[in-house]
This record gives structure tokens, sequence and C-alpha cells, in this order.
């Protein structure tokens, strides 16, 4: 037992230049980012937050509490009668095997990411910190679109080398990121500063030749029509009505349209369930939303 405890770790203390969400200061800055509403997002990936199972699994593990965040159908079983988004699910091009032995690069990511939603994918030496600031705030204020990015601990003076993690929130006044760290056996949630954030995408990985970057993630159009209809038939059989015909449910191509119900049954629903389905922050000036031109979907890309 004494041998375990010598050669083994139980959590880290975080540098000085970050701050732990369950200090003071963090609950602070916490309580008034939600009450900015600059931390939307973290309500979807509060509920299906995980900590990574294995030490070398943050890229899956971020990838998949988002894609639950984002309620996309996985259309695969995952135990029993369930369909859910797990880690060991994403392997569509990286081996479970390999993924475990050495994790993943940034590129492996952005091919999984594509594999099961819309994704655009920044690698830091092509942005500014002034567009990276821009999507964290239009992420944090809505719930249609999460970024997870891919930064070097030893950049924000963590132990350890490249990471995944999943953004959670911004504090405007203060300039700081809320980053949801999947590795919860080794560092609680944090707040860092935008700017020391993006210094930490900067450095270059070995495995790679390449610096790290950042990840825009949302469901595609079907996607969006699917959460949809689902939480319309949820709605209808809570509330007794008859679900309408398909024909009733439709998307154009640019946006899913509020399905139309007759005023009866519009008088018995949420009215949250009648609007669109998630889409990024429309207080976001056009320039600051993800360009559609290059969102990807589909597992295309050249994984190395």
């Amino acid at each position: 037992m004494e041998g375990i405890l010598c050669n083994t770790f139980y959590k880290k203390v975080l540098p000085p230049n970050l701050i732990s969400v369950t200090s003071n200061t963090g609950r602070s800055l916490f309580r008034e980012m939600i009450q900015a509403r600059t931390g939307e997002s973290f309500f979807t990936l509060f509920t299906s937050f995980s900590t990574q199972s294995d030490p070398a699994f943050c890229g899956v593990s971020s990838l998949s509490m988002v894609l639950n965040a984002l309620e996309i159908d996985p259309r695969r079983q995952w135990k029993g009668v369930w369909r859910w988004y797990s880690e060991e699910q994403l392997d569509c091009c990286a081996s479970v095997a390999e993924m475990r032995m050495k994790g993943i690069t940034f590129n492996q990511f952005s091919c999984l990411a594509k594999c099961h939603a819309s994704v655009v994918a920044k690698p830091a030496d092509r942005h500014s910190v002034d567009e990276f600031r821009r999507d964290i705030m239009s992420v944090t204020s809505s719930e249609g679109s999460h970024m997870v990015i891919s930064f070097s601990r030893a950049a924000l003076g963590q132990t350890g080398s490249g990471h995944f993690s999943p953004i959670g929130g911004y504090h405007a006044e203060k300039d700081m990121v809320l980053v949801l760290d999947s590795a919860r056996f080794k560092y609680p949630p944090f707040f860092a500063t935008v700017q020391e954030l993006w210094e930490s995408l900067q450095p270059v990985d070995p495995e790679t030749g390449k610096c790290r970057g950042y990840f825009l993630i949302t469901a595609n159009e079907q996607q969006k029509l699917d959460i949809q209809k689902r939480r319309l038939e949820a709605a209808m059989e809570e509330n007794g009505a008859v679900m309408p015909s398909s024909n009733a449910i439709s998307a154009t191509s640019s946006s899913v349209q509020p399905l139309e119900t007759n005023q009866t049954v519009q008088a018995s629903l949420p009215a949250s369930i009648l609007e669109p389905a998630p889409q990024a922050d429309s207080n976001i000036q056009a320039g600051d939303a993800i360009p559609k031109e290059k969102i990807s979907t589909g597992c295309d890309c050249n994984c190395g």
C-alpha cells in the first residue's frame, strides 16, 4: 500500500495564475458569468459531463460530452436499450487501442468530430486572439454550439503536455474563460484569461510538428431537425396531444423552422419546444458566427 501511495497521485494543485471554480473567487466569477448569460453552454455540458476514463482519453472524452450536450442521437447502441455517446464508440479515425496508447492529435480530433457533427477546426497559427475571443463569446452565449480547445498544459503552468477540454463559460468583465477540464482526477474546472489560454494553443505538438487550436462543434441540419422532432414528440406525449404528420416537420436549407401545430396544442406546450432547434446566439453579429462555408461534416479529412 505504501508503495502505491509513493508512486501514484491524487489530484494536482492548480498554478496561481489559474482560478479553481470551487474557490471563493471562482464561485464569484461563476455566479457573475451565469448572471451575465455568458455561461449558457455550461448547462448542457453539465448534464453530460464525465471524467475521462483513461489518462489518454481527453480528446474522445471531450468530444463525447459535447455530442451528448448537443443532444445528437448516435444511432448506435451504447448499453442495454440506450443510445448514448461514450469514448469507446468514437473510433472511426483511430482505434481505441491506439488512442489509449498515445491519445489523439488535432487532426485526428477533427476527423472524429466530423464523423458525428458539423465542425470548424481552427489551428491557432491561422487565426487571431480577437477571433478566438469572439468565438468564445458566441458559443458561451448559446446552447447550440460548443468549443473544445487543444492546448498545452505546460504553457498554463500545469503538469503534463497536450490536452483537450470543452469550454463552459466566459466572464466578459475579467476576460476569463471557464475550462471544464476533462481530467477531473487531476485538475478541477478553472478560469484562465483569454490571452493566456490563447498562448497555450501556440506551442508546437511534437507528434505533428504543428501548433494546437480549437474547434467549434454544432449539430448539422438533419440532426437539428431530429432534435426538434424528439422535443415535440416528448412534449406532446406529456400533454396527451397527437403528433402531427411528418410533412408538418420540415427544415429550410439554412435553418430548422418552428413546427406548425394547431392553436390548442400550441397553448398546451412549453414555449421552448416550439422554438427552432439550438443555433448560435442571434445577438452575435454576422461576422462573429460560425461561417457556414467552413463547416465540415463527414469524415473525409486526412487524419495525420
